[in-house]
């Protein structure tokens, strides 16, 4: 849950940058747009990146560049705001925990760390915290 509704928030915002910027088949690119979020590390810049530079290169450079500034700016947010805030919602655990989840467990473990680390991270903070409650009503 905490990848999927950021990616199909990432396909939706996408796919109405892609109309207005005036590109054919800007549904077809949203959709790959929020498939490519579950890959690790390049994630939707598969289709930002070619399709901006493919853009520039025809002579778009306008075009080109706008996809690629408002692709950073939707995946930023989606990636690094939303995604934590989802996760958060279903767990007690701090979005830090989970961002770092997210980021680290992407970057060791590809793309099963998208779900592997996060959990760990959850279940080692979750633990960290009964440990500390009990040792602080050990006292």
């Amino acid at each position: 849950m905490g990848n999927a509704i950021p990616a199909i928030i990432l396909g939706i915002l996408s796919g109405i940058l892609y109309f207005f910027l005036g590109y054919d088949y800007a549904l077809l690119l949203a959709i790959i747009s929020g498939i490519a979020m579950f890959i690790p590390i390049i994630g939707p810049w598969i289709v930002y990146g070619a399709i901006g530079i493919f853009s520039i290169l025809i002579g778009n450079t306008m075009q080109g560049l706008l996809v690629i500034i408002f692709g950073w700016i939707i995946e930023t947010s989606t990636d690094f705001y939303i995604r934590p805030r989802i996760a958060v919602q279903y767990s007690e655990i701090h979005p830090l925990v989970f961002l770092l989840g997210f980021i680290y467990g992407a970057v060791t473990m590809g793309i099963p760390g998208l779900f592997i680390g996060p959990l760990i991270l959850g279940i080692t903070y979750a633990a960290y915290k009964i440990y500390r409650k009990e040792k602080l009503l050990s006292k």
